[in-house]
């Protein structure tokens, strides 16, 4: 059975609803008889153990909930084809709604998280005419529950106005997850969650821009240090051509409560005013503060930009570290891919993949040629989108997987082919990557753009929503295999209940895998809120597991179980303190 995941607890495993014959990728579409008992759960009765804890504080306030272990009943299935299609219902196939006549123009807006605290994760799709928020529900299947979202006033009468991009966070520390909702023209929301789902338009009032257009990425963050989670709203020039730069982004500091400040002053104005399409906010120097790194796409008029955290969200710029390099930039993955504690970026571009790794010299030098990670123009790969670096074999070694599709521009040709095969990229034992899209099923020849990797039935294997221009987003459901995994939840104290920022680390067989816990900072136009995943191959016991709190406490557990899910909760901090 597919198992969803939930925030403490296993839940009774349910099967997707019939997929859809649509698709003739070679990734196979399954019905729920396909999938019924592939994932079996062992063991779940018991959550509430502390496991060997050893907390750096004196008064030991932390533990570690192991949700039970998750066998996959068929691991044999996988070597037929390692991804299915999967629909998720008849409300699923509700994604161009009917008797619409315009275009999606843009596949923007795709966030998969938690959304109604069920356990569930939900998804919202922007950039499909008015936002479509999709819930999951008990059997596998979603519904569309768009009401859910407040229609701004200004918008009420406005027949087609579109949302282009979703962020999630914990804004106002109350444990449920808060939205920020762009808009191709207008202002830009804060959505409040009531805790179950239904959300409260609380941008009047909160120090968000009146005007700011065409957002392209929303970061979060704690900038300076005091809890809460901070915000960068990178935007892009709207009908704009160079040297304008239209709207500049904007960088605002959480004062609590949903309430905002204005401190774009203290970045650099070429950093303000790019070609912006995804920014990443994290500890890129591991000096315990967060940065932020910014990608832009018009090489001509500016690169990308590095700037390194002073202390108190003060900010220097950092060119000569190797990351303020000129290209077309679009997407950003994170992953720690020589297993030195810092983080290594993948970026797409036109034409390349960028691989930055992370040299002694607290620099990054690039890697994609030597370690054979390049786009395959003779099948037309010549323009990535979303891509990330996570495990897709479970064998241990990160993957690399990106969306590939035409520039907007209205001419296609030899150049710029209408549609360009998905890439997928293992890494081999040598650390060299090897093209694997077509033998997985995943080159599918689309006009791609949003991408997510995230574990949407619990089982411990990565699947992939793609989102596309004028197409409908797609869910690529992995078959679980006999490799050793464990995913990692994180409970933080209020007000970053969701410990964004915290580096989560796995010691086992000899080997210390990183993860970072990050809210809207990799891929592109996506926003994913889920545990960290560790693929572990063939090891069965994982030797320590340690926390690195974003309040700089250190939690550390040893001799774990894989094939499971835990969850590290932070004791709130006593009053007064």
């Amino acid at each position: 059975m597919i198992l969803l995941p939930l925030l403490l607890a296993c839940a009774e495993p349910a099967p997707p609803p019939p997929a859809s014959a649509e698709d003739s990728q070679p990734a196979t579409d399954v019905d729920s008889a396909d999938t019924v008992d592939t994932v079996d759960t062992i063991d779940t009765t018991d959550t509430t153990d502390t496991i060997d804890t050893v907390d750096t504080d004196a008064d030991d306030r932390r533990g570690l909930v192991e949700h039970g272990l998750v066998t996959c009943a068929e691991p044999a299935a996988r070597e037929e084809t390692p991804y299915d299609r999967v629909e998720l219902g008849e409300a699923w196939e509700s994604q161009l709604p009917p008797g619409w006549s315009g275009s999606f123009e843009r596949g923007r807006g795709l966030l998969v998280a938690d959304l109604t605290g069920d356990g569930r994760l939900d998804v919202l799709l922007a950039d499909r005419t008015r936002p479509q928020l999709f819930i999951a529900q008990e059997d596998g299947a979603v519904l569309l529950e768009s009401d859910r979202l407040p229609i701004p006033e200004d918008l009420a009468d406005v027949e087609n106005w579109r949302t282009t991009l979703a962020s999630a966070a914990d804004v106002d520390g109350d444990r449920d997850l808060d939205l920020v909702l762009g808009f191709d023209r207008g202002r830009d929301r804060l959505l409040l969650n009531d805790g179950a789902g239904h959300f409260v338009d609380a941008t009047d009032g909160s120090g968000f821009p009146e005007v700011l257009t065409n957002l392209r990425t929303a970061p979060w963050g704690d900038l300076d240090g005091d809890g809460d989670l901070d915000l960068f709203l990178g935007v892009e020039a709207l009908e704009a051509r160079q040297p304008d730069p239209g709207d500049p982004s904007v960088l605002l500091l959480n004062n609590g409560a949903g309430r905002f400040s204005d401190i774009s002053d203290r970045l650099e104005t070429s950093a303000l005013h790019g070609y912006t399409q995804v920014a990443g906010i994290l500890d890129l120097d591991v000096d315990g503060d967060q940065d932020l790194y910014i990608i832009n796409h018009h090489r001509t008029y500016t690169g990308n930009h590095l700037l390194l955290n002073d202390g108190g969200a003060r900010f220097s710029a950092a060119a000569s570290a190797g990351l303020d390099i000129a290209i077309e930039g679009m997407g950003l993955g994170v992953g720690d891919l020589n297993e030195d504690g810092v983080p290594d970026l993948l970026i797409s571009d036109l034409g390349a993949l960028h691989l930055m790794e992370s040299a002694d010299n607290g620099s990054w030098v690039q890697t994609a040629l030597s370690r054979a990670l390049l786009p395959d123009v003779t099948i037309s790969q010549l323009t990535a989108w979303g891509n990330e670096l996570v495990d897709m074999d479970n064998d241990g070694d990160l993957d690399a997987v990106a969306l590939f599709g035409p520039t907007m521009n209205e001419d296609t040709g030899p150049g710029n082919p209408g549609e360009q095969p998905d890439g997928l990229w293992l890494q081999q034992e040598d650390g060299a990557f090897e093209a694997s899209a077509e033998r997985w099923g995943l080159a599918q020849e689309r006009n791609g753009r949003g991408l997510a990797v995230i574990d949407w039935n619990g089982d411990g294997w990565l699947d992939l929503f793609k989102t596309g221009v004028d197409l409908k987003t797609r869910l690529y459901l992995a078959r679980c295999g006999e490799e050793s995994w464990l995913a990692v939840d994180l409970q933080g104290a209020s007000p970053n209940t969701h410990a964004v920022g915290a580096r989560v680390e796995v010691e086992a067989d000899g080997r210390l895998q990183t993860r970072w816990v990050l809210a809207a900072s990799t891929s592109l136009y996506t926003s994913t809120v889920q545990p960290t995943h560790f693929g572990l191959g063939e090891v069965e016991r994982v030797d320590r597991l340690t926390i690195h709190w974003p309040d700089g406490s250190v939690s550390s557990w040893s001799d774990l179980n894989t094939r499971q899910r835990v969850t590290a909760v932070q004791a709130e901090a006593p009053e007064g303190q």
